[in-house]
């Protein structure tokens, strides 16, 4: 699909393992299912075919397991290999929400692209991440129950108690007002 964003193979071989774990592999429709059986066959794939994964999640289990399978996706296969980053930024900034909102495009560079990223701190307790796509999300309430516990994880990797204070999704630019 032309001005499609990318998702990386580690990424895709994780989703698939999780979905497994979970019993929803088969939840994907046929266009997403050579990206899920054979995860490796390429180093990028179109993240609209791993968007219509949780889109197909979010039809036959709910928005609850979107959001439960992108929070095992994060503790079991991407936080570990995001460690030695996450912790070399926090070292250097100190430990608040918005030192990795502020970097989210170099924490995603090994699992997404084609995707910006726009910090804007409203005071020192909250501020609004924008998070670009190049075209609008097949379903935009699965967009943003799939980015919730990404930024919930912030938090929780922070050791702050914050909120997503809301999300709102238009043209391709999901908007997330974040406080702690």
């Amino acid at each position: 699909m032309a001005g499609d964003y990318e998702v990386s193979a580690h990424y895709v071989s994780s989703l698939a393992k999780v979905l497994e774990h979970r019993r929803l592999l088969h939840a994907s429709p046929s266009p997403a299912a050579p990206l899920l059986e054979s995860p490796w066959a390429r180093w990028w794939w179109p993240g609209s075919l791993a968007e219509s994964v949780f889109v197909a999640v979010g039809q036959q289990a709910g928005p609850a397991a979107v959001r439960e399978v992108v929070a095992e996706l994060l503790q079991q296969h991407m936080l570990p290999g995001l460690g030695p980053a996450v912790s070399w930024l926090l070292s250097l900034s100190g430990v608040r929400p918005s030192t990795l909102f502020a970097r989210m495009d170099l924490l995603s560079t090994t699992l997404l692209r084609g995707v910006s990223f726009d910090w804007r701190a409203d005071g020192p307790s909250a501020g609004v991440l924008r998070v670009r796509y190049p075209s609008p999300a097949q379903d935009p309430q699965v967009l943003a129950e799939v980015w919730r516990p990404i930024f919930e994880q912030v938090f929780h990797l922070t050791h702050t108690a914050g909120e997503v204070t809301g999300i709102d999704i238009a043209d391709g630019v999901l908007e997330a007002r974040l406080s702690w």
